[in-house]
């Protein structure tokens, strides 16, 4: 799984689908994460937790689609949202936000 993603991260991948089903965490992927490319990402977890790595960038995301992920926590969403500075299109399709009680 993780050589595809660093394949397309290091071709400069624009728009990238990923649908997992791993029944444990996810840890978005370092080069994923800082791929300067990159502008719309669809992520399906299918119910999975979604991690993120200490380093942030997103630099050029404008479109963020998660599906079927949990969002552990404010701290997390606080992380995630101020990195993506030109955001214009969150969407949360089936999302657990169970354990939030703001989302930034």
């Amino acid at each position: 799984m993780l050589p595809l993603i660093h394949a397309a991260a290091s071709r400069n991948v624009q728009k990238l689908v990923l649908w997992f089903w791993l029944h444990e965490p996810f840890e978005l992927p370092g080069c994923l994460v800082t791929c300067e490319s990159l502008q719309a990402l669809k992520l399906n977890l299918c119910g999975d937790v979604l991690k993120l790595p200490n380093h942030l960038g997103f630099r050029q995301l404008k479109l963020l689609h998660l599906e079927s992920a949990e969002l552990p926590n404010e701290h997390f969403t606080s992380c995630l949202f101020s990195k993506c500075d030109v955001l214009e299109k969150l969407v949360l399709v089936h999302c657990n936000l169970a354990y939030m009680t703001t989302l930034y």
